[in-house]
């Protein structure tokens, strides 16, 4: 996951790390979208559903890389 400003701030609203936040969800087959809008439900932080998702499709594929 990207360490960009706008991901640690939701960390430390969330207080917990964002890959656990974002990993819980999706292994609940969640949308992207819904854990965008859950997100800004609970830390306020305005953001889109396509940057959560670069941050994290981006990672995991350059992990397998």
């Amino acid at each position: 996951m990207k360490q960009t400003p706008t991901a640690l701030l939701l960390e430390a609203k969330l207080g917990e790390p964002l890959a656990d936040f974002v990993t819980r969800h999706r292994d609940d087959e969640r949308s992207w979208d819904y854990i965008a809008r859950k997100l800004r439900d609970l830390t306020d932080v305005t953001f889109s559903d396509e940057a959560l998702r670069k941050w994290f499709v981006n990672d995991s594929t350059e992990r397998a890389a």
